[in-house]
């Protein structure tokens, strides 16, 4: 008898399981149920014979034989979308509140995007400057690269060197 399929299947199955628990945010929304016991948290619709969920890091797709069953909630990713349809003036303040907001629920990826519209409306915000990862050096904001080569650095084998270092 050859088990070798069948161990390549139980690989992929717990490779996929992994993905997902990277995938899936943190917090209350709708919660699928794997047949395996694993659960995972997201924006939860059904198409087909999938179970699609969105996540703040972006889509799993899984098969509805592989799903136990779905609890539905509200996700703070919903949340996240219910605030944002809200803002009726759209303004620094309003978009960093929203950007704070999402990070404290651990949707990093939907933070990141207030902070950048927050830069949009006004280039000089020192918070949203920081959240983003900026430095202010010498009047000016630079990321940690650009801080770096105006420093006299100069990346070389994954590591950052004093440029004569390297010559």
């Amino acid at each position: 008898m050859n088990q070798k399929p069948e161990f390549i299947r139980f690989l992929y199955v717990h490779k996929t399981a992994a993905l997902i628990f990277l995938l899936a945010g943190a917090g209350v929304g709708d919660e699928v149920v794997l047949k395996n016991g694993h659960r995972l948290e997201g924006i939860v619709r059904e198409e087909g014979d999938k179970v699609v969920i969105e996540v703040d890091s972006g889509t799993v797709i899984l098969e509805k034989l592989q799903v136990a069953r779905v609890i539905r909630g509200v996700s703070p990713l919903q949340e996240f979308q219910t605030k944002q349809d809200a803002i009726k003036d759209p303004d620094a303040p309003t978009y960093y509140d929203l950007g704070v907001w999402a990070k404290a629920r651990g949707l990093d990826n939907k933070a990141r995007e207030m902070f950048k519209r927050v830069l949009l409306a006004d280039p000089e915000h020192e918070k949203s400057r920081l959240e983003l990862g900026y430095r202010r050096h010498e009047g000016r904001w630079m990321t940690d690269e650009e801080f770096m080569t105006a420093l006299g650095f100069v990346r070389h084998r994954q590591e950052w060197m004093k440029r004569e270092r390297v010559e």
